[in-house]
């Protein structure tokens, strides 16, 4: 059985074996999910906001999150 630091150990050769064997990772690198990524967006809310506080702006926080969204993109 291995110890957590010991299968910790393990994983820190996987970089150097993956640049080892760069040519063999082809296939690898052109899977969908190294595609970048869809973001979908759902905003849900009442008319009157009582969590996490009654006094929280919906229409500032949607805002926020696109400023974010739009940074990341």
């Amino acid at each position: 059985m291995l110890t957590r630091r010991e299968f910790a150990g393990g994983l820190c050769g996987l970089p150097l074996a993956a640049a080892a064997w760069k040519d063999d990772f082809s296939e690898f690198a052109s899977m969908p999910w190294n595609a970048p990524a869809r973001v979908a967006k759902v905003y849900l809310g009442s008319s009157q906001p009582h969590w996490p506080k009654y006094t929280l702006d919906q229409e500032q926080e949607r805002k926020d999150v696109e400023a974010q969204l739009a940074g990341l993109a």
